[in-house]
């Protein structure tokens, strides 16, 4: 394993214990803040999910196509600064979730 592999996953268990762990929950037409949570295999129908500033993840989470998602300022100014660039900053890869067969997400990293 390299080490920037080991320090991901290391990174990615300390994020967790530090999160509130939400499983198993079915939300319809709520606004959900999303900071401060860990998701694991939930559904969001027609929900409204904010973050102020990307600390959550989610684990075979499931999005309906009519799910908003709402950004606080400081995860705009992180947007806006990764879009100065026109892409030739960080590879857009890692800015998409994992998606998986089941139609669920997962985004921890």
């Amino acid at each position: 394993m390299a080490a920037q592999d080991l320090r991901t996953l290391l990174a990615l268990r300390k994020l967790a214990e530090q999160l509130t762990l939400v499983q198993n929950l079915w939300y319809h037409d709520q606004s959900i803040v999303l900071d401060g949570y860990r998701f694991v295999n939930c559904r969001f129908d027609d929900c409204t999910l904010i973050t102020h500033n990307g600390d959550f993840t989610l684990s075979h989470c499931f999005l309906s196509d009519g799910t908003r998602i709402g950004y606080g300022p400081n995860i705009l100014k992180a947007i806006r600064l990764y879009n100065i660039r026109d892409g030739e900053g960080f590879p857009a890869e890692i800015f998409v979730a994992q998606r998986h067969e089941d139609q669920t997400i997962t985004i921890e990293t």
